[in-house]
């Protein structure tokens, strides 16, 4: 009876949340590390998601939304420059015709004082698409910053 498995559900009802118990119980170890955990250890989110992809027989990246989240906070929230550095580069490594991956490590090139490095991972980010206006606008910062300095 449906009453026994899913007490407040009727009908209707019934068929979303038994889908929605089935997509959690095939997925169940998906939900990566803590941002502060995967912060402080990246090495810990490339494990995560190898330990996932082992256990479903197909590869899961690390997710790239969740690794830039996680590589800023490094970055500008913690200042764990090292940290940061590698969180970037995971992205890189695993989606390199990413724009977003390249300015990741753009900004974190910026913030380490590189800025020649930086130039070059926004001109990347650039080339990969030129309609991105966040490169270009790092770009002009960098140039502004440079023509600030004295000689």
């Amino acid at each position: 009876m449906v009453s026994e498995f899913f007490e407040e559900e009727t009908h209707q009802s019934v068929q979303v949340e038994s889908y929605l118990r089935g997509f959690q119980a095939v997925f169940r170890g998906y939900k990566p590390p803590a941002i502060e955990i995967a912060a402080a250890t990246p090495s810990a989110l490339v494990q995560h998601y190898e330990k996932f992809s082992e256990r479903m027989g197909v590869n899961f990246k690390p997710d790239p939304t969740y690794t830039n989240i996680v590589a800023y906070n490094a970055l500008n929230y913690y200042g764990w420059m090292e940290q940061a550095k590698a969180l970037f580069q995971i992205n890189i490594d695993h989606y390199p015709t990413s724009h977003t991956s390249w300015s990741g490590i753009g900004d974190y090139y910026a913030t380490a004082g590189e800025e020649d490095k930086a130039r070059e991972a926004f001109e990347h980010a650039l080339e990969l698409n030129p309609s991105y206006a966040y490169a270009r606008q790092r770009l002009q910062e960098i140039d502004q910053e440079r023509s600030t300095i004295p000689d």
